[in-house]
């Protein structure tokens, strides 16, 4: 089977091509992220979900005072809208991190990853990518899809887009 995108030749059941990095099934899906972005993607994802569990959390223990002026509705308030505002990215293929740097998951189907598929790679994908010493993260330096064991389980790959 040859790329539709460069005409070079591509190993059968693999989903990115080798020679231009494009998603077979969907040539407008972009690019496969490489591992820097993508290790900077879940560094972004821990760091944002780091910041806000803080402010939430100061908003809230520091709101219980008489005199507080209501932040705990506040650190209550912006723990749902970050949590609604999560839920939104994980419809379109995303998390924070992806979102930050143009990266967005796609099936293997070249179809969007849909929020289901989302919820299911980002929970237990996840954890068990990094159950044995992390190796299912490591695991797209030598996978020919650029896929990890979550992306497997889902799967999914992460491409690089143009910021919606």
């Amino acid at each position: 089977m040859n790329c539709p995108n460069c005409g070079k030749p591509a190993q059968g059941g693999q989903s990115i091509c080798p020679w231009c990095g494009v998603l077979i099934s969907n040539l407008d899906a972009g690019i496969v992220a490489g591992p820097g972005k993508r290790l900077a993607g879940h560094i972004l994802d821990i760091a944002v979900w780091a910041l806000l569990w803080i402010i939430i959390a100061v908003m809230i223990v520091g709101g219980s005072e008489p005199d507080s002026g209501g932040k705990a509705f506040w650190g209550v308030l912006l723990l749902f809208a970050s949590v609604i505002y999560y839920f939104v990215l994980l419809a379109r293929g995303q998390s924070y991190g992806k979102w930050f740097l143009g990266m967005k998951a796609f099936h293997t189907t070249g179809k969007p990853a849909g929020f289901c598929v989302m919820l299911v790679r980002e929970t237990i994908g996840k954890f068990i990518s990094g159950m044995v010493f992390s190796l299912g993260y490591l695991w797209l330096l030598w996978d020919p899809d650029h896929q990890t064991w979550h992306d497997k389980l889902a799967s999914t790959v992460v491409m690089v887009t143009d910021r919606e």
